[in-house]
């Protein structure tokens, strides 16, 4: 998506960033933006918010009312639930996402 205009500006649903410029955003491919939801027969619509140096893997399913951090990533095949709010520089994976330990070693966790 970099250089790519997500949404139409004046819109509730979409994806947006600071600016409204995608700078440094990866987003693989088969992911799934939302930009709305249906609930009880009411359509709910809400914007992605993708801070800069974002990365959200491989078929990965972000709900509406999502922001990140800057620096987050999101791991491939992933789903985001809506209204979720990620830290910046965090690692996040599953479904639901669930944010990484960083500080364990492969070993430690092991255990």
């Amino acid at each position: 998506m970099s250089g790519a205009s997500a949404g139409r500006a004046g819109r509730k649903g979409g994806v947006t960033s600071a600016g409204g410029v995608l700078v440094g955003v990866v987003v693989g491919a088969g992911v799934h933006l939302s930009g709305h939801t249906v609930e009880r027969g009411i359509v709910r619509t809400a914007p992605v918010r993708l801070a800069t140096n974002t990365t959200v893997g491989v078929s990965t399913h972000v709900e509406i009312d999502v922001e990140t951090g800057p620096g987050c990533q999101i791991g491939s095949l992933s789903m985001v639930p809506k209204g979720s709010r990620l830290e910046a520089n965090a690692v996040y994976v599953g479904c639901p996402v669930h944010k990484l330990d960083r500080k364990k070693s492969p070993e430690a966790a092991a255990t």
